[in-house]
Formats: structure tokens, sequence, C-alpha cells
């Protein structure tokens, strides 16, 4: 597979992963409180776990930059998680306008979607960065256990 199909695969699944935080956010407590989290405490939430730096970080003011450039919105402090992916997937969900140059169209759609995978899994992978293998090892004795007695 090369590089241009990984990125598109990579862009529909999170997509994808967006529409059901956003649809489960309807009926799921926990999702619901996730998603009313403001955008700034989860990147600063973020940047003290992975970074071990208290406050303020450039994480919240680099989205606002991209956001506005990239999606023509206005990112403040106090908009919420969901906002974000509404907007995301507004912006992504919108149809070709014929008097805008079809280059220009495609550098926002690639854009919005390269925030949207920095946002729900950049962050993400940049604190659980396991491999497969790394996982492999750690759960190897839990697996054991597991299969103790169910084994043929």
């Amino acid at each position: 597979m090369d590089i241009d199909e990984r990125n598109g695969l990579r862009t529909e699944y999170i997509a994808v992963f967006r529409c059901a935080v956003l649809t489960a956010g309807r009926r799921v407590g926990a999702i619901k409180l996730f998603l009313s989290v403001t955008v700034k405490a989860y990147l600063e939430h973020f940047a003290e776990k992975v970074y071990k730096v208290t406050g303020t970080t450039e994480l919240f003011p680099k989205l606002q930059q991209e956001m506005k450039e990239h999606a023509n919105f206005v990112l403040t402090e106090k908009t919420t998680i969901q906002e974000l992916l509404k907007t995301l997937e507004k912006v992504q969900c919108a149809a070709w306008v014929q008097s805008k140059p079809i280059a220009e169209y495609e550098k926002q759609l690639r854009s919005c979607g390269k925030i949207q995978h920095s946002f729900i899994v950049g962050h993400f992978l940049t604190r659980y960065c396991e491999t497969i293998s790394d996982m492999k090892k750690k759960y190897s004795k839990f697996n054991h256990y597991m299969s103790y007695g169910y084994e043929k």
C-alpha cells in the first residue's frame, strides 16, 4: 500500500471514530462528559502527562492557528471537544463550490484531516507509545493466566 492510500485510510478511520464519538455522546454519559471538556483543558492535560509541563503550553495556540487558517473557525478557551469535532465534520463534509479552486478545497480537507488526526490520535500516541511487540510482552503473562485450565 502506498503512502497516499495509507493517508486516505487513516483519514477515513479517524472520520468514522469522530462520528462514533459524536453519536455515542448523545447516549453515553462518560462520552458526553468527555465531549464537554474544553479543548484547552484537554491539551493542557496531555502536556502535563506527556511533557511534564504544567499550565499553558504551545499546543493550544498552535491548534488555534491551524483551525483559524484551515477551518475558518475561531477556537476560544471555552470551546469544547464536541464543538471542535462538529466543526471539523462540517468542514470535511462541505461540498466543493465551483467558485473556489479545487486545489484550495483539497488542501482544506487534507489540513482538517491532519488536525483531526493530531487531536484524536497524535496526542494519545505520544502519551501511550507502546508498540505491538511491547504490548505482547506486557500481556504475555496475563494471557497465560487467562488461558489456564482452558487449553486442550
